[in-house]
């Protein structure tokens, strides 16, 4: 075999190696990429700054309406918490909705939509409550101060948002407030 034709076996081998690994390494940045806009969407979506966690949550395949839907559940149960859901709850919660990244057009927000027509079964609420337990369990006390924090910081809102028509006295009512007591102790306090 003459040194030009082995030169040209040798020089095609090379080409196709670093091109599988040029392929691949694209392949990884592409995939880098895309966990760092989703990683970047969660901490929007859910107020988390801990890297390893939001890599935890794009690793489980959560999804900024998955992380929504967590947010919003509260917040919807302290608007019905009196039987009744004025307008200013309503706008209180799509207000908080838009916040955690809740599109209109989204399942998410249809969904949302829905239980701002109609009281949610008390179901939803426990299910809420069992997930809000087991992210305690599994996460560091800083990150479910985070989350704690701005969850309960968004349900006073709504629970505030109706408030008394004579601007006397208290905002939230005894409903909201057991409510929002109860919110508080799915995080292991109050």
């Amino acid at each position: 075999m003459s040194d030009e034709v082995l030169g040209a076996r040798r020089k095609a081998l090379e080409e196709s190696f670093f091109h599988r690994v040029n392929q691949e390494l694209l392949e990884n940045i592409r995939n880098e990429s895309g966990k760092e806009l989703k990683r970047e969407d969660l901490a929007s979506a859910s107020g988390i700054e801990d890297r390893a966690v939001l890599d935890h949550f794009v690793e489980l395949g959560l999804t900024v309406e998955t992380v929504a839907a967590i947010a919003i559940v509260p917040l919807v149960q302290v608007a019905w918490s009196d039987g009744k859901l004025d307008d200013k709850e309503r706008h209180a919660v799509l207000s908080a909705a838009a916040q955690y990244g809740i599109a209109f057009g989204s399942s998410a927000r249809d969904l949302l939509s829905h239980w701002l027509e109609e009281q949610p079964a008390a179901s939803l609420g426990e299910a809420w409550h069992e997930y809000i337990s087991a992210v305690v369990a599994e996460y560091p006390a800083s990150t479910i101060n985070s989350i704690k924090s701005g969850l309960l910081g968004r349900a006073r809102d709504v629970a505030e948002a109706s408030g008394d028509v004579l601007g006397l006295g208290t905002k939230i009512s005894s409903s909201e407030e057991a409510v929002l007591a109860e919110l508080e102790k799915a995080f292991g306090t109050g």
